[in-house]
């Protein structure tokens, strides 16, 4: 276990709820420096202040899990973060299937985004220590989702911000070429593999709505090709064009 002792007076942002240390607030670090290493925190005192990942090579050097002392490598605690992100979002959302599950430190898990469509989930693995513990977060995934598919996006250049390679890779399952979507009763076929984020912009479902209701889909001549999704029109009405 790495121990991180803080600089004098750089624990007033950690104690006021930030999530990050960054490497200029160190003081000293004892023990083996690896990437995604689990790391206790501690001011200059010896209090202890949390444990989370370490990262010698990231400027962001360690990024806070829990601020009591917890096993970080047990499925259990990545478990039961998803099922209370999942279960708000389902309070937003109540029956959509499609859905950003796990948004980083939004939901108290670092370096994580999780996107759900439908019967497929999309990762992104953003810090060394979330992609360390890969195989943890898979299986943890597999059991609460039950998908036919997990793809990680890992193609973003913040990864290199941590020494990690850009990449997509399939976790588990099949991903098909492209699968369809519902959102607001709009059909989109989205691109798990080469769309942009994770194949389609899960964060707009506000901005779908608005075109849903109003009919606008349904004369929409054109639908952006960047957008790694396009629309169809409801069931039994004209298809649009698309440029």
């Amino acid at each position: 276990m790495v121990k991180i002792v803080l600089g004098k007076g750089e624990d007033r942002r950690i104690r006021g709820g930030h999530p990050w240390v960054f490497s200029n607030e160190i003081r000293e670090i004892q023990g083996e420096r690896i990437a995604g290493a689990a790391a206790e925190l501690f001011d200059t005192a010896g209090a202890f202040l949390g444990i989370g990942y370490y990262n010698p090579g990231s400027l962001i050097a360690f990024r806070l899990l829990s601020r009591e002392r917890v096993d970080i490598d047990r499925p259990e605690l990545y478990r039961e973060r998803i099922v209370r992100a999942v279960t708000y979002r389902h309070s937003l959302y109540p029956g959509m299937t499609t859905y950003r599950a796990v948004y980083g430190e939004g939901d108290f898990l670092p370096g994580i985004v999780v996107d759900r469509y439908d019967d497929y989930l999309a990762v992104q693995l953003l810090t060394a220590g979330i992609d360390r513990r890969k195989e943890v977060l898979t299986g943890v995934l597999e059991e609460i989702f039950q998908p036919k598919g997990i793809i990680a996006r890992n193609d973003m250049v913040v990864r290199g911000m941590e020494g990690l390679e850009q990449g997509v890779e399939v976790l588990a399952g099949n991903i098909p070429e492209r699968i369809e979507i519902v959102e607001h009763g709009v059909r989109f076929h989205v691109d798990l593999r080469t769309g942009q984020k994770t194949g389609h912009f899960l964060d707009q479902k506000e901005n779908h709505l608005g075109p849903a209701r109003s009919g606008l889909w349904r004369s929409c001549r054109y639908v952006p090709r960047h957008l790694g999704a396009c629309h169809d029109a409801h069931p039994g009405e004209r298809r649009p064009e698309r440029s």
